[in-house]
């Protein structure tokens, strides 16, 4: 995947103002958000308000990913005009849009990256936040229309978090920081782009709970790593994709 940095505009060619800003997050070490900070303040004026909401914690921007198409996309948590979060799409050249904003009814707060499935549409999850919503899964058009493929009631999870992973027989996987059900520390799931969802593990307290997002390695199995767990120091773990879960690892005590 081609790298931001490597479309990364020169600040000679910025309106002073704007240069200033940029040197200014610089400054701030914004750190992952700096060059797509200074791509769209340089090429965008509108964009600046969406800067806003990426530099504000926590409401940040997860990592970019490069689309088919050859565009990056990415989502804000929200910010100052973006309350409940956004996905905005960033031309090569500077070029951005806003495809997406959400809202309480819709769904809000995106976490973690986008993906784009084999149907060329791309998916993301919500955390949900607020009292009765639980997060969401959602299915983005190219064209920026969302459609809500799932909203999890607690039983089935609660605050999805991490980007998605689109395993080898075409289904969507991911797991939850809390819900499950009674003694539940969040849950695996599985979507299938037709939008049938499937709990295919519920972590208990040995296993610890699930907080970043799965990969499908090469034996096909998925990989993810708890915090906590029997020893209170995380686990890594593996599951198939019908949900045997086993711990591949309990770190040890130092």
């Amino acid at each position: 995947m081609t790298s931001v940095l490597t479309q990364l505009p020169s600040l000679s060619r910025f309106p002073a103002h704007l240069a200033l800003r940029a040197t200014s997050l610089v400054r701030r070490n914004v750190g992952r958000f700096t060059a797509v900070l200074l791509l769209a303040l340089g090429c965008n004026l509108n964009a600046a308000r969406l800067a806003r909401g990426m530099v504000s914690p926590p409401n940040h921007v997860a990592a970019l990913i490069q689309g088919n198409d050859g565009n990056f996309y990415g989502t804000i948590r929200g910010g100052d005009d973006f309350p409940y979060g956004a996905i905005f799409r960033l031309t090569p050249t500077g070029n951005l849009t806003v495809l997406h904003t959400f809202s309480r009814i819709g769904g809000e707060h995106p976490t973690g990256s986008l993906i784009q499935g084999g149907d060329g549409n791309f998916y993301g999850v919500t955390a949900g936040i607020y009292p009765g919503d639980a997060g969401t899964i959602f299915r983005l058009a190219p064209d920026g229309t969302l459609t809500t493929l799932h909203r999890f009631s607690g039983d089935d999870g609660d605050f999805p978090c991490g980007a998605l992973v689109q395993a080898k027989d075409g289904n969507l996987y991911g797991t939850t920081v809390n819900g499950g059900g009674t003694n539940s520390y969040g849950v695996a799931f599985r979507l299938t782009l037709a939008g049938e969802f499937t709990v295919i593990h519920r972590f208990r307290m040995p296993d610890g709970g699930s907080r970043v997002a799965l990969i499908q390695a090469s034996d096909g199995k998925l990989y993810g790593t708890t915090s906590g767990g029997e020893k209170d120091r995380g686990t890594v773990f593996c599951l198939t994709l019908d949900g045997r879960h086993s711990v591949v690892l309990t770190p040890m005590t130092p």
